[in-house]
């Protein structure tokens, strides 16, 4: 009953990057402001930003 995990892949353009972007940043920073766990957020920013 293993499944495969699948991946998904979605191309965005450079503004739509920014935007998602710019609202993980505030996202984040709400998490931070409520004393939460951010690491999980970082993760993606970080792959969200090498590109």
């Amino acid at each position: 009953m293993n499944r495969k995990k699948r991946y998904y892949y979605v191309n965005l353009t450079r503004d739509e990057l920014r935007i998602l972007r710019e609202g993980m940043l505030w996202f984040r920073n709400q998490v931070l402001r409520d004393g939460g766990p951010t690491e999980d957020i970082d993760g993606l920013l970080l792959r969200i930003m090498k590109r």
